[in-house]
């Protein structure tokens, strides 16, 4: 506690919780206050002595334990998010971390989980363990005890910044960025394989009756083929993909577009966005439109057969069984079969698709925005619902090929040729 006289006659006085770095709410005595530095005396002695003032009471000194408990029984992270956080505390930070109280952790303490994380394994494979363990374990116990700061459990962080100096270079793979030929080759693998369903088929009857019910071979082709355009071409991800509803595209205008603001996930159906930079309206074509509007007749007749009409809440993308949204997965994985399949020709030898995910065609989509130079930046980081336009460049920048030279052509374009 100390005791500050200011520039403009007011005193100041300044203190910190019992035990912590942390400051407490300054005490002002106003300018002008007879005898003030006696009054500030007073008002600092009164401070001290106020030992029953939740101000100066010592919070217990919890372990890391107790409070990784506290953060997975009151955090509001998504369940999945949540599943991840609760594998890394229980695998990598709890047997090394759990019993040490807050006031005794130190940078060592972590320093020994890093290196427990990078050298031993904890799912029976064999092979050096990836760094991302160690990373993870480094990013989950910081986000632990920033929640209990925030939460009010501990006055401060004593690692904050300092767990990123502890960590040797990421062996994370390079983001693999699907070329024109593959993507090509991957959809017209989509558009022409063929698909034979079981499909129950209800007979509506009078009401109050049941509705009779039988079994029938339904054979379709292209049924991945939409879905996976549209990934490619609008840099949706695969959980808001399934998430779309009719309602959601605006096919009538002059100028359509798609809204996004509704993700598929394990926890709920129609689960919130992945942040609130995802939540967002895009420009689709009318070569988008032409799609969904052959989508919308094949799913007529997969409605009708089931005694259904198609409304403005029905998920676009549907299960033809079950008339229900598709789940992330089944994308992922019917795409894994056409990439497997696919293939396309260079000086007339065949060639095949690499391995390329159903998400790296929203990393394809970025890179054909970026590769043209005319798209402004800040627009592409909206279309693909990123948090700022930083992020965008930090993640796709090395993408803008050329850019620079094009900036320096531009900058002597519009004045005279002094060579002349």
């Amino acid at each position: 506690m100390s005791i500050h006289k200011n520039k403009n006659g007011s005193v100041t006085i300044r203190w910190r919780y019992k035990n912590s770095r942390k400051e407490g709410k300054p005490v002002t005595i106003p300018a002008g206050t007879p005898k003030i530095m006696a009054v500030a005396k007073k008002e600092e002695q009164r401070l001290k002595e106020a030992k029953n003032d939740l101000l100066f009471t010592e919070r217990k000194d919890y372990t890391i334990q107790e409070l990784a408990q506290f953060f997975l029984d009151k955090t509001k992270i998504k369940k999945g998010h949540w599943k991840n956080c609760e594998a890394v505390l229980r695998i990598h930070i709890l047997p090394m971390l759990g019993h040490i109280p807050i006031s005794k952790l130190r940078i060592s303490n972590v320093e020994e989980m890093v290196e427990r994380s990078l050298n031993e394994r904890f799912d029976g494979k064999q092979g050096k363990p990836k760094t991302r363990n160690a990373e993870g374990a480094c990013t989950t116990l910081q986000m632990v005890l920033n929640f209990s700061v925030e939460k009010d459990y501990i006055t401060f962080n004593p690692i904050k910044g300092k767990t990123t100096s502890l960590l040797p270079k990421s062996d994370k793979k390079k983001r693999l960025f699907a070329s024109d030929e593959e993507v090509n080759a991957i959809l017209t693998e989509a558009k022409n394989a063929v698909y034979t369903h079981k499909v129950t088929v209800g007979i509506k009857g009078t009401k109050g009756l049941k509705r009779g019910e039988n079994i029938i071979s339904l054979t379709r082709s292209g049924v991945y083929h939409i879905p996976f355009y549209f990934s490619a071409t609008t840099g949706i991800r695969r959980a808001e993909l399934c998430a779309l509803t009719w309602r959601d595209v605006d096919m009538e205008s002059s100028e359509p577009t798609m809204s996004i603001d509704r993700a598929i996930s394990d926890d709920e159906d129609n689960d919130d966005v992945k942040t609130e930079y995802s939540r967002r309206t895009i420009s689709i074509t009318q070569t988008h439109v032409q799609l969904l509007k052959e989508r919308k007749e094949d799913q007529f007749s997969e409605f009708i057969r089931k005694g259904r009409v198609v409304d403005a809440d029905d998920y676009i993308f549907t299960n033809p069984n079950t008339l229900d949204h598709y789940h992330p997965d089944t994308l992922s994985s019917e795409f894994k079969k056409m990439v497997k399949k696919a293939f396309y020709f260079v000086s007339e030898q065949k060639v095949n698709v690499r391995n390329v995910t159903l998400h790296d065609m929203r990393h394809y989509h970025a890179s054909t925005l970026l590769r043209n130079n005319n798209v402004n930046i800040k627009v592409i980081s909206e279309r693909l619902g990123h948090s700022s336009v930083a992020f965008t460049l930090d993640e796709y920048g090395h993408l803008m090929k050329g850019a620079d030279l094009e900036a320096a052509h531009e900058a002597v374009g519009f004045l005279n040729d002094p060579l002349k």
